[in-house]
């Protein structure tokens, strides 16, 4: 699933700027780049990190 489709999942832009806090242009602007930052990635891995292996989300190796 890419970023695009991860925010799709999430309820779209609007219900994703409103849980993180931001303005539903920022979010949007991620869309039309077709990634989220990094840094909000990490700052929110109960949204955007779940599709990851359960050891790598538990910080174990894989």
């Amino acid at each position: 699933m890419d970023d695009k489709e991860l925010i799709q999942s999430l309820g779209g832009v609007g219900k994703v700027a409103a849980m993180l806090g931001f303005s539903v242009q920022r979010v949007q602007n991620w869309v039309g780049r077709g990634s989220i930052p990094s840094a909000v990635k990490i700052s929110r891995p109960d949204l955007f990190l779940g599709m990851l292996p359960k050891k790598v989300n538990e910080g174990g190796k894989l």
